[in-house]
């Protein structure tokens, strides 16, 4: 039995802390809905196992506790614990690999759907009773997918999802290679892919050639009226000198569908943020039920797998 504590359960649990029951199992538990950076060595220094979504968790918190042999990331992503100092510890580092990939490349397609055939504005203008005196009546040109081109930027688990769904609507697919990375497997030059592109999506990890690749260069090379959609990282989209806005403001981009942002929660005066060609949506990509339920279940076993002196999904 390892003595476990829960930093940040409500990230993944929304309140259903009973999906953590099968954790009791495993050793003594205790569960914290968040943790601030003040509370967390108070909280953590009695614990073998701390379980962590955001909470960062870097050398100066690992040396302040000394009884630590494990962080279990209820996340894909790890970069908030120090890797590096985990392994000079030989402290355990695991994470949840892919229990997103369906729902986040369900949102992806809804995206491309709500901006094809805008469903809601016109259920608004009836509801409003605009609907009279005409057969029907539209608020928007309604776009056919059926042989629209989308550019998908990270090939991946997800991306990969992405592709399967938008080809079964008749959508043709592009592999956008990220810069620095070779041009194998059919994939095509990022700026040429956009360029030829009626979506692009950015289904990528965050990582150094990544970062801020959705700048002004690139908006430049996209296709007049592109629709972008970045379901990644905020910082995939380089957000700070405005780019963006300024391509929808022109009507380069005739649209942006964003899920993550630079900063989170944002800022009251970000300006990406009720414009209304520029949707955001807070971060629910990955958080369908089932999601959720896969990546705590994940979780569980991780710290079972840990206590059984066989770790998996072990990163550090």
């Amino acid at each position: 039995m390892v003595n476990i504590v829960v930093l940040d359960s409500f990230a993944a649990d929304q309140g259903e802390t009973n999906l953590w029951d099968a954790l009791k199992s495993v050793g003594n538990v205790e569960i914290f809905n968040d943790t601030s950076a003040a509370e967390f060595i108070a909280r953590a220094k009695d614990f073998e196992v701390i379980v962590t979504n955001k909470v960062n968790v870097d050398k100066a918190a690992m040396e302040a506790l000394p009884n630590l042999k494990m962080v279990a990331v209820t996340a894909t992503g790890f970069n908030n614990v120090d890797l590096s100092y985990a392994k000079e510890r030989d402290i355990v580092v695991c994470n949840v690999p892919a229990y997103s990939t369906d729902s986040v490349a369900q949102l992806t397609i809804a995206y491309i759907l709500d901006y094809a055939i805008g469903v809601r504005e016109h259920n608004k203008q009836v509801q409003e009773g605009k609907w009279s005196g005409c057969f029907c009546f539209f608020t928007q040109k309604i776009v056919e997918l059926a042989s629209k081109k989308l550019a998908i930027v990270g090939m991946g688990n997800i991306g990969s999802k992405v592709k399967q769904i938008a080809e079964a609507m008749g959508m043709e697919v592009i592999n956008a290679a990220i810069p620095g990375r070779p041009l194998k497997d059919g994939k095509v030059e990022l700026k040429q892919a956009v360029a030829d592109a009626d979506f692009v999506s950015f289904n990528c990890p965050l990582s150094e050639q990544t970062k801020e690749l959705a700048n002004k260069e690139l908006f430049d090379a996209c296709k007049d009226g592109a629709v972008i959609l970045n379901l990644a990282r905020g910082g995939v989209v380089k957000d700070k000198d405005l780019h963006l806005l300024d391509a929808v403001n022109s009507g380069k981009i005739a649209r942006a569908y964003l899920d993550v942002l630079v900063d989170e929660p944002p800022k009251k005066d970000n300006l990406l943020v009720g414009h209304k060609d520029i949707i955001v949506t807070p971060h629910i990509a990955w958080g369908s039920f089932e999601a959720r339920k896969r990546l705590i279940d994940t979780t569980i076993e991780n710290i079972k797998c840990f206590a059984q002196g066989k770790p998996q999904n072990r990163v550090a």
